[in-house]
């Protein structure tokens, strides 16, 4: 991540390095969600966002909270 983010920063004079970051966060924020499933959390919203969300992360049924 930081050679990839050096190398983008100096061919794109600096503005690289905000779209590798930008890239970046949204890849670890889908990492951290599974890390959090896969511990056992569960997706607790509508059915059709938990859908969504499920299609979105690769996540199976075990995702979803049910009362």
């Amino acid at each position: 991540m930081l050679a990839v983010g050096f190398i983008a920063g100096f061919l794109g004079i600096g503005f690289g390095w905000f779209f590798v970051n930008l890239i970046w966060a949204f890849v670890y924020n889908k990492i951290y969600t599974n890390r959090l499933l896969e511990a056992g959390y569960k997706l607790a919203d509508t059915p059709e966002r938990n859908q969504a969300a499920r299609a979105a992360l690769g996540a199976g049924e075990q995702a979803l909270f049910t009362r």
